[in-house]
């Protein structure tokens, strides 16, 4: 039976030898690597820096190589910007495609997706959502028969923040407060923190993706209209 199993072929020699069947190569095995490589859906908020300033973008989905996200208005092909979806973590990358409203980019260089998509750069940060600096940006607050006048300092889709020297608002969390930022309808909110003129305020209903991006576009352009009197100093 042992010989059933085997086939006769001659060696260099001309002489006849037993030889094994041909054996199907073993499966390659599939590196680690491509776990995480692969495509996944975000759908996230994050910052990007580019030419034209710095404005939010909404990351539909990541690999270790690059990304695609929507934003108010696309850098170029070619162009570099840097994305930041966990506080304190930047991913420079060239923007490879470009069209309305979207655009695709492959990072500097290549990551884990799990360090990409992880919410914070250590354990003892919790997520949230990324900070902008508006240019030239004001905001009216109402708080009980008060109304202060005061400069935003940063905003999220979340909330913001915003100092004025005669800001006089009294400590405690989650005091009520209404909110006009120019520009914008009215909202409402809740005031998280208060401290020497500053204060950090939480909406009540978060902003919108789309209305964040068009008001974070046309400040910066009412910033570079605005007269030279007008614009901050460098």
């Amino acid at each position: 039976m042992l010989h059933a199993n085997l086939s006769r072929a001659p060696d260099a020699c001309g002489a006849s030898i037993a030889t094994e069947p041909a054996r199907e190569p073993a499966p390659e095995r599939v590196p680690e690597l491509r776990r995480e490589q692969r495509l996944c859906t975000l759908f996230r908020t994050g910052r990007l820096l580019s030419a034209q300033g710095e404005t939010v973008c909404r990351v539909r989905n990541v690999s270790s190589n690059g990304f695609m996200a929507d934003i108010c208005f696309a850098p170029a092909a070619g162009e570099t910007v840097i994305l930041e979806l966990a506080e304190g973590r930047l991913h420079p990358a060239t923007v490879k495609w470009s069209q309305p409203g979207r655009f695709g980019a492959e990072f500097a260089q290549a990551h884990p997706l799990s360090e990409i998509t992880r919410p914070s750069i250590s354990p003892f940060h919790r997520h949230r959502a990324p900070r902008l600096v508006p240019t030239n940006a004001f905001v009216t607050i109402r708080h009980e028969d008060r109304v202060l006048r005061a400069a935003v300092v940063n905003i999220s889709q979340t909330g913001l923040a915003a100092f004025a020297y005669d800001l006089a608002i009294p400590h405690g969390s989650r005091r009520e407060v209404s909110i006009e930022i120019d520009g914008m309808d009215d909202l409402a909110g809740r005031l998280r923190w208060a401290d020497k003129g500053a204060v950090g305020i939480q909406f009540d209903t978060p902003l919108s993706f789309e209305g964040l991006a068009h008001w974070l576009w046309a400040t910066a352009l009412a910033a570079q209209n605005a007269p030279d009197a007008l614009r901050p100093r460098s």
